[in-house]
C-alpha cells in the first residue's frame, strides 16, 4: 500500500480527506471537512476512488449531504455513523455497504438504495430513528423496495422495516420469512397482521416494538427465532399459533404489559427466558405436548399467580419461576423427575407445595425465600434434600419428607422458624452443616438410627428444641451443632459416636446433663478429659455406661457419673454382641453389684432362666456354649 502525498492533490481535497492507494484505487480513510455538503471525488490524483473507509465520517454532526460518486464500490463499515447526514445519493457503483455504516444517523429520512448493491451488512440502518423510506433501484437484483419496506428481490423475506414507520402494518401474502431485525426498534408500529404465508420470524424482528399492542400471528408460523419480540412492552395478549414448534429463547423476554399468553399445543419446550420479566403476566396454561420448562423461562414474572403445568412435562429448569413474587397455585404433575437449582426461589406468595414420587432430583436453593410457603410435601424418589433447599422459609410449620431421601444438605432447611416438629426418614444416613439451623420453633426432631454423622451447626440455635436423642448408629457429630438450643434439658448420646465437635452443647442454658450410651468419643480428635468446650458457658453432669471405656473423672468441663438406668441393659455390637469362638455372647451392664438373670426361650412364649450373674463394676459378659444345641434361641435380660 503506498500512502498518497498531500501535495499531489488538488487544494480542496488536500483540505477535506486523507486516503491510502493500494493498486491503483483510493480509499477514503478521513474527513476534515468543514462543509456541510459533501461532494467525494470520483478521481484523486488519476485514481479512482473505490471506498469510503470505516467511520471516516463518525460523529460528524455538521456534515448533512453526502454524494457518493460511481466510482466507489464499498462503503465501510461505521462510515457515516452517528453523523448529521440528512440525505444520502449512493453512486451506481456501489457493491457493499458495511456494518452500522449509517447507524445512529438521527436526521436521515429517507435512502434510495442504488441498482448495483448486492451486499448490506449488519445493522447498517440501525437507530436511524427518523427514517421513513426506504427506497430500491428496479434494477437492483437482490433486494426491492415496496411501501418504503426493504425486501429480497423475490419477495418472499422481509428485511427491514425502518425504523421511522408508524401505524398499523400487514406483511403481504407473499413473504414466507420476517428477518432478523426486520422491525428491530421500530417504536411506533402500533399493529401488525402476519399472514399464514410467513413460516419463520428471525432474531430479533421485533425487539423494542414496544408501542406494538396489537399482534395477529397466522397459523404457518413453524419457527420464532431468539429475541424475536424482546422488550415489545405494549403487546397485552399473545397467542402463540399452534404451527409454532421452533421457539427460540427469550422471545417474549421483557414483555412487561403481557397480560394472558396461549402456548401452542405443539410445542415441546418453554425455552431460556421466553417469559422473563413479563412482570404484568397473571396466568399460564402449560400445555401436555412441552415436556420441558427451561432456565428462568418465567422468572421474575412478579404477578404470576396460576400456573397450570401440563402432564408431560418431565424437566424444570433453573430459576424457571424464580421471584415469581405472588405465585399462588401451581401443580406439578406425577411425571416431573428433575427440578432445578432455584427452580422456585423466592416466590415469597407460594403457600403450598406438594413434590410428586416421580421427582428424582431437587436442586440446589430449590425453594429458598419462599417466606409464605406453610406446608411442603417431598415425593418418595428425592433422596438428596440439596444446599439450601427451603433456607429461610420461615412460615413453613410442616413437611412430609419422602422414604428415600439419604442426605440434608448445607442449610438444608435453614431458618425454617415454624417448623415445629420433625421426622427424618429411616432412609437418611447424613444430616449436614447447619441442615436445620436457626429452626427456632422445633421442638422435636426423630433421627433415626441409620444416621452416621451430623454436621457442623446442623441443629445450631433451635431454641426450643427441648430432647434430643442421637442413636447408635451415628459415629461423628460436628463442631458447635447443638449450640445455642436455650430449652435443650435432655440429652442422649448413641453407642456408636466416636467423636464430637467442640462447642458442640455450647450455650445450651438448660442442658445440665448428658448420657452417653457408649465408649468417651473424643472431642475435635483429642481426649474430652482435656477439653472444657463441649458444654462451654454451662454447668451439669455426664453419665456414662458402667463397663463402657475411656471416661474418667470429666468430660468436655463436665464431672463423669456412673449412667444407673431402671433395668439392665445388653450392650450392642462393640462390646462382643454375637458368636465369638462357637458361643453366643453379650455383655450386661447395669448398677454395680446388682442380680441379672439371662432366661432363654425358643419360640418368645415359654422362658427358662439360664444363668444369674452378679455385676462387678456394673458389667458382666455372658456366653452360651449350648447355642447349636437349638434351631433358634431368644435372651432376655431381667432383674433378680
Amino acid at each position: 500500500m503506498l500512502l498518497a502525498f498531500l501535495w499531489m492533490l488538488p487544494f480542496t481535497a488536500r483540505s477535506q480527506f486523507t486516503f491510502t492507494t493500494n493498486n491503483g484505487a483510493i480509499t477514503i480513510t478521513g474527513y476534515f471537512g468543514s462543509s456541510s455538503n459533501v461532494v467525494i471525488p470520483g478521481i484523486i490524483n488519476g485514481y479512482p476512488v473505490g471506498s469510503v473507509g470505516a467511520q471516516v465520517f463518525f460523529n460528524k454532526a455538521t456534515v448533512t449531504n453526502v454524494v457518493i460518486p460511481d466510482s466507489v464500490t464499498n462503503i465501510g463499515y461505521d462510515a457515516f455513523a452517528a453523523s448529521g447526514v440528512k440525505a444520502m445519493t449512493i453512486g451506481n457503483g456501489v457493491i457493499s455497504i458495511g456494518d452500522t455504516a449509517f447507524w445512529f444517523c438521527s436526521s436521515l429520512a429517507t435512502v434510495t438504495i442504488s441498482a448495483s448493491v448486492t451486499n448490506l451488512g449488519n445493522d447498517v440502518f440501525k437507530d436511524c430513528r427518523n427514517l421513513t423510506n426506504i427506497t430500491v433501484n428496479a434494477a437492483n437484483p437482490v433486494f426491492a423496495g415496496v411501501g418504503g419496506l426493504l425486501f429480497n428481490k423475490s419477495m418472499t423475506t422481509l428485511v427491514q422495516c425502518p425504523q421511522g414507520f408508524s401505524g398499523a402494518y400487514t406483511i403481504t401474502n407473499s413473504i414466507t420469512a420476517v428477518g432478523a431485525k426486520a422491525f428491530l426498534s421500530c417504536s411506533n408500529l402500533t399493529a401488525l397482521t402476519i399472514p399464514d404465508s410467513v413460516t419463520s420470524i428471525g432474531t430479533n424482528a421485533f425487539w423494542w416494538c414496544y408501542g406494538l399492542t396489537n399482534l395477529a400471528m397466522g397459523n404457518g408460523i413453524t419457527t420464532i427465532r431468539d429475541l424475536a419480540f424482546y422488550q415489545c412492552s405494549g403487546l397485552r395478549n399473545m397467542t402463540m399459533p399452534n404451527s409454532a414448534t421452533n421457539i427460540g429463547d427469550q422471545v417474549f423476554s421483557f414483555c412487561t404489559g403481557l397480560t394472558n399468553v396461549t402456548v401452542s399445543s405443539h410445542t415441546t419446550r418453554i425455552t431460556d427466558r421466553e417469559f422473563y420479566d413479563c412482570t404484568n403476566l397473571w396466568t399460564v396454561t402449560i400445555p401436555d405436548s412441552v415436556t420441558n420448562i427451561a432456565d428462568e423461562a418465567f422468572g421474575s414474572c412478579e404477578h404470576l399467580t396460576n400456573v397450570v403445568v401440563g402432564a408431560g412435562v418431565t424437566g424444570i429448569g433453573y430459576q424457571s419461576f424464580a421471584f415469581c413474587i405472588r405465585l399462588k397455585n401451581i401443580n406439578l404433575p406425577n411425571g416431573v423427575t428433575d427440578i432445578g437449582d432455584s427452580a422456585f426461589y423466592a416466590c415469597a406468595g407460594l403457600p403450598t407445595i406438594t413434590i410428586p414420587d416421580s421427582v428424582v432430583h431437587l436442586g440446589y436453593r430449590v425453594f429458598q425465600d419462599c417466606n409464605g410457603l406453610t406446608n411442603a410435601v417431598i415425593g418418595n424418589k428425592v433422596n438428596n434434600i440439596a444446599d439450601q433447599t427451603f433456607e429461610r422459609c420461615s412460615a413453613m410449620a410442616t413437611v412430609t419428607i419422602g422414604n428415600s431421601v439419604t442426605n440434608f444438605g448445607y442449610f438444608a432447611f435453614g431458618a425454617c422458624s415454624s417448623l415445629k416438629s420433625l421426622a427424618i426418614p429411616a432412609s437418611a444416613t447424613g444430616i449436614g452443616y447447619g441442615a436445620f439451623t436457626g429452626c427456632s420453633g422445633l421442638k422435636s426432631v426423630t433421627i433415626p438410627n441409620g444416621v452416621k454423622s451430623i454436621d457442623v451447626q446442623a441443629f445450631i440455635s433451635c431454641s426450643n428444641l427441648t430432647s434430643v436423642t442421637i442413636p447408635d448408629s451415628v459415629t461423628s457429630i460436628g463442631y458447635i451443632a447443638f449450640g445455642s438450643c436455650a430449652a435443650l434439658t435432655n440429652v442422649t448420646i448413641g453407642s456408636g459416636v466416636t467423636n464430637i465437635g467442640q462447642y458442640i452443647f455450647t450455650a445450651c442454658a438448660n442442658l445440665h446433663q448428658a448420657y452417653f450410651r457408649g465408649n468417651a468419643p473424643t472431642i475435635n480428635g483429642g481426649a474430652g478429659s482435656a477439653d472444657s468446650t463441649a458444654f462451654y458457658s454451662e454447668t451439669g453432669q455426664v453419665y456414662q455406661v458402667p463397663g463402657t471405656s475411656g471416661w474418667t473423672a470429666s468430660f468436655g468441663g463436665w464431672p463423669v457419673a456412673g449412667w444407673y438406668q431402671p433395668f439392665p441393659q445388653v450392650l450392642g455390637s462393640g462390646y462382643g454382641l454375637g458368636v465369638q469362638s462357637n458361643r453366643f455372647q453379650f455383655t450386661i451392664s447395669w448398677a454395680t453389684n446388682t442380680a441379672v438373670v439371662v432366661e432363654a426361650s425358643t419360640n418368645l412364649n415359654s422362658w427358662s432362666p439360664v444363668t444369674t450373674n452378679t455385676l462387678a463394676g456394673g458389667l458382666v459378659y455372658f456366653t452360651d456354649a449350648q447355642w447349636t444345641n437349638y434351631p433358634n434361641r431368644c435372651y432376655r435380660v431381667r432383674s433378680q
